[in-house]
């Protein structure tokens, strides 16, 4: 107000407003022994809030945080991250649309430390939009200013998650969700009721976001209960319908978890699996666990509730530990004795094998999971002649490395020295040499191909690309129809590129332009529309690119015509009569298949496992599949199968092995009344009259329902009045029985003279089957339990129910009985229209 003693009596007047003016200045001054404004220092001592200073119109000093972390997790919810603690707010945000003529409202901010997701009003797919962030109150004297990003919205998620639970103890019950959840709903204990008295103490989401572990007061093992879950959303926003579920407090089991495997998975970490799910308390105390010789850690329990991963120091490969295990307790209460466990290290070294595969790139393939820094320490790999290593990169396998060099000369033999790699254990590779020769060089320009995959685009480039440039979706100009790719995802070769675009229409031709892409040396994509700008035919997302529930996991080359189809679940009979298949050599070889093939197919072990054997009109034996070849199988015609990114089409090899005639491999009398048969393979046409027994020993029947039936084994069932004795028997096998697809007939030349084959009979009598398993029951009008052997058909009347306790009428109606498979597990259902299982 004044500078000066002598000033005062130069003041006509002195007002509040005079008094607010000099606390202002002075507040914004700073002090002399500070480089802050001292309304900044009172904040950050907690004098005054620091939003309330920023309210009253201060600005604070601050220092500049970063955004380290950006992603779109759905339609309307981003996740930031920061290098600092960020409170952030909703007026921190200002999202809008790239075209400048909407904006999007910022509903909530959920800030926890370091990060923080937004939640905005519904976008539109697949539509560009800008978000700014300036922190208007620091935290802790930290905050953004003057961030801005791209992103393109995705899809809107309309998919309820689903639930299902499982008792794991007395005081805990798992609740699995089919997606991703938000933390906030998902933790909220108000969300979930059991019926009738059990308190919930606590809902602990995984870190998948699958799954909640609710923890409650003791739940009786003779009461039943009733589960409710509510009010519980994805991370879209989705709320589940409401699951109510019934369920008694089953017997725990009374015996303490036992371990069934020790493993070292590199020099300092261990995997301990136990045969059940363990209290995560006792399981993640270091204390329970000791191992002479090394300190522990560290032991994280999985979401399995079975495998510990122990943290230990750094293993010695050439010593063998002992690893001792106590009071580690299963989720019913019972804990296990101290025990121990021997393991050791792996010592062997690892290997390499090395290989040119372009002009600018070695591969390099080692015999065992690697140490990724080293692996991709370009140090480690030298190169005669002055070729220089600029880069490796380590694959997904763990054991693959692919090295960048500099151009090769056309027919140079070049040796490579590999020196200071180690494997995830720690043993170091022996300095290794390898020869290669070099390659020409690829002179083309950047350029790609181009394909619809009914809600993508996969782009497949002719060079290893720039991760950042590649997968940044504003390189890809796509028709206005389409609007913006929504993700841009390179995958681990480095040349293929797969966008989340909106749904194509089939047969209808579509444009994209690639901008700004650049190869891995720095090479932008040529601006030439000849290069750049590629048309494609869309295929519709609901026709040739489902994303089902069923995957084809994996193809298993079984002989030169034969191959199995393992999917993720069980088919059913249409199914697999529906089922097409169809088998093509890839484009980048040059051989052939025989032409005019058809295919058998079959089940094969159970029904998630379909074989296809492959004949021509002229040879019902062809040799198809060859050895050193490779073939791609497309599997088709099944609604529910995933073929998304063309996931219904699986890569194998071909083979030497020779589609041999079935033949008998095994005689085996399991009492005196029945005699189990067990062929090379799969086999029909298996009736009783095709087999008979020496001494006049009658067969009453076999297992086969007909002749139709495919299987690798049948048993033979006796009469009473000539059962077998400890005595040696000659079982005789008539023409008939062929192999699944009835093309070969089962070969005879194994057995004794091609007649018989010889076992020894037993007097041992048939118990009856028995009920080997707890009653399980799923719900008020279903119960499983398992038989002690494989029975014959059953029907409702095999089976009886009545209730032993309580007022309601005595029988129980069983409207069907269904015998697994397995011919082991029954299931009943009870009639809905009747009175069900219930807890009284």
């Amino acid at each position: 107000l004044i500078e000066d003693a002598g000033d005062i009596g130069e003041i006509d007047s002195f007002t509040v407003n005079d008094i607010a003016i000099g606390i202002y200045n002075a507040l914004n001054t700073k002090p002399a022994d500070s480089d802050k404004k001292l309304i900044s220092v009172m904040a950050e001592e907690n004098i005054i809030s620091s939003d309330k200073a920023v309210a009253a119109g201060f600005t604070l000093d601050t220092k500049e945080a970063e955004v380290v972390s950006f992603n779109v997790l759905s339609n309307n919810k981003i996740e930031v991250e920061f290098d600092e603690d960020i409170l952030l707010q909703k007026a921190d945000v200002e999202i809008s649309d790239l075209n400048g003529d909407s904006r999007l409202s910022v509903l909530s901010v959920d800030s926890d430390g370091r990060r923080a997701v937004i939640t905005t009003t519904e976008a539109k797919p697949f539509h560009g939009y800008e978000i700014e962030i300036n922190t208007l109150v620091p935290t802790d004297g930290w905050a953004v200013k003057g961030y801005k990003n791209r992103f393109v919205a995705m899809p809107k998620d309309t998919v309820k998650p689903t639930v299902k639970h499982e008792l794991l103890g007395r005081n805990e019950i798992l609740i699995t969700f089919s997606k991703v959840m938000d933390r906030r709903s998902a933790e909220d204990i108000s969300n979930y009721r059991i019926e009738y008295d059990i308190n919930i103490l606590s809902a602990d989401l995984s870190s998948s976001g699958k799954s909640v572990i609710l923890n409650t007061t003791d739940i009786s093992a003779r009461d039943f209960y009733r589960l409710t879950v509510q009010n519980v959303y994805d991370a879209a926003g989705n709320s589940i319908d409401r699951y109510k579920a019934t369920f008694d407090g089953a017997l725990g089991d009374n015996k303490g978890p036992s371990v069934t495997s020790v493993k070292s998975e590199n020099s300092t970490t261990l995997i301990v699996t136990f045969n059940e799910r363990v209290s995560a308390n006792t399981a993640e105390d270091i204390g329970n666990y000791d191992i002479d010789g090394l300190d522990i850690y560290d032991a994280q329990l999985d979401e399995t509730g079975k495998i510990v991963t122990l943290t230990t120091e750094p293993q010695d490969s050439s010593a063998v530990y002992k690893l001792i295990i106590s009071d580690v307790e299963d989720t019913w209460g019972n804990f296990m004795y101290r025990k121990e466990f021997g393991f050791v290290a792996d010592n062997s070294k690892p290997k390499a094998v090395v290989v040119g595969i372009s002009g600018n790139e070695v591969q390099v393939t080692f015999t065992k999971k690697m140490d990724r820094e080293s692996a991709e320490d370009i140090s480690n790999y030298s190169i005669d002649k002055d070729l220089e290593v600029k880069e490796a990169f380590f694959d997904s396998t763990g054991k693959v490395v692919t090295l960048i060099t500099d151009d090769q000369t056309l027919r140079e033999v070049y040796t490579i020295t590999i020196s200071n790699v180690y494997d995830a254990w720690g043993n170091s590779l022996s300095t290794t040499t390898g020869k290669f020769g070099g390659m020409a060089a690829d002179t083309r320009g950047l350029n790609y191909t181009v394909k619809s995959i009914g809600n993508g685009i996969e782009l497949t480039f002719n060079r290893r690309l720039d991760r950042e440039t590649a997968e940044d979706v504003f390189n890809y100009v796509l028709d206005k129809s389409l609007g913006y790719a929504a993700k841009a995802e390179l995958d681990d070769s480095g040349r293929v590129v797969a966008l989340l675009t909106a749904n194509h229409s089939s047969g209808k031709v579509y444009t994209i332009t690639v901008e700004n892409v650049k190869d891995i040396f720095g090479n932008k994509i040529s601006r030439d529309t000849k290069v750049s700008t590629k048309k494609f035919s869309g295929i519709g997302s609901s026709v040739s690119t489902s994303s089902g529930s069923l995957n084809l996991e994996i193809v298993v080359t079984i002989n030169v015509n034969t191959i199995d189809l393992i999917f993720s679940d069980e088919l059913n009979d249409d199914e697999l009569e529906e089922m097409a298949v169809k088998v093509n050599v890839p484009d980048d070889y040059d051989y052939d298949l025989p032409s005019k093939l058809s295919y058998y197919k079959y089940f094969v072990d159970s029904k998630k496992n379909a074989r296809i054997q492959f004949k021509t009109d002229t040879n019902d034996n062809p040799e198809v599949f060859e050895s050193g070849n490779i073939y791609e199988v497309e599997v088709k015609n099944i609604d529910r199968l995933n073929s998304k990114d063309d996931a219904n089409i699986k890569l194998f090899a071909g083979t030497s092995n020779p589609n041999e005639a079935p033949e008998i491999l095994e005689v085996n009398a399991l009492n005196s009344t029945a005699v189990e048969v067990v062929f090379s393979e799969p086999v029909k046409g298996i009736t009783k009259s095709r087999f008979e027994i020496e001494d006049d020993i009658d067969i009453s029947g076999i297992s086969a329902e007909d002749d139709d039936v495919i299987t690798d084994k049948v048993l033979i069932y006796i009469s009473n009045k000539t059962e077998l004795d400890d005595d040696e028997y000659k079982l005789y096998v008539k023409s008939g029985i062929k192999d699944a697809a009835g093309l070969n007939s089962l070969n005879t030349k194994s057995l004794t003279s091609g007649k018989y084959f010889e076992f020894d009979g037993t007097s041992d009598e048939n118990e009856p089957p028995f009920v080997d398993s707890d009653i399980a029951v799923l719900d008020s009008y279903t119960i499983q339990f398992e038989m002690s052997e494989e029975i014959g058909d059953i029907s409702n009347s095999s089976f009886s129910i009545k209730r032993a306790s309580g007022s309601s009428s005595a029988s129980i109606n069983i409207s069907k009985a269904v015998l697994a498979d397995d011919r082991k597990i029954v299931t009943l259902y009870l009639n809905s229209r009747y009175t069900g299982l219930s807890s009284d």
